[in-house]
């Protein structure tokens, strides 16, 4: 993978998301609430508010991540960041004010959680990044997780196939 290349950097159309299909497992169901809330307009910054857009009680959405034993206020703030990123392409410069925090210490802890900013500074150090990318340098989730892996795996069919899919497909036909 290479920083800045159109297959590294490819995020899915977010209305795509909301057309996942519906969940077969825990997991799948953890996983799609977080790619359904990629669609909002606006910041989740609550369980309540995140419940209400995708029609569930905050006890229920809390529980779709004790299920799958990840805390979810992770999940949470993991997907705040991550709709910022697919609304926005995978550019990591305006995160900050699409961010619904009260004060600075607060979002400057979710943006070096998010592994998009240094210690000590609210500001991206990156100008954009991956799927991968965030995936590999968030700290909300363990990268090897099977929600992790799950939520790279609904976002996958979004994505065009990379050149090398393309001649593999093409040397497959021929």
């Amino acid at each position: 993978m290479v920083n800045g290349s159109p297959e590294a950097m490819f995020w899915p159309d977010p209305r795509l998301l909301a057309t996942t299909r519906e969940p077969r497992s825990a997991v799948e169901r953890a996983a799609t609430l977080i790619a359904r809330s990629c669609t909002s307009e606006s910041d989740l910054p609550t369980f309540a508010r995140w419940a209400a857009f995708v029609a569930m009680s905050p006890t229920q959405l809390r529980n779709a991540y004790y299920c799958v034993n990840v805390i979810p206020r992770d999940a949470r703030d993991f997907m705040r960041i991550l709709r910022l990123l697919t609304l926005s392409r995978g550019c990591c410069d305006s995160l900050a004010a699409g961010l619904d925090c009260r004060d600075y210490r607060t979002l400057r802890c979710l943006l070096i959680k998010a592994g998009i900013a240094r210690s000590g500074s609210s500001h991206a150090n990156l100008p954009s990044v991956s799927l991968d990318e965030y995936i590999a340098c968030q700290s909300f989730l363990n990268p090897g997780h099977v929600l992790t892996r799950q939520i790279v795996a609904t976002f996958a069919p979004h994505q065009p196939p990379t050149p090398a899919g393309i001649e593999r497909a093409s040397k497959n036909s021929g």
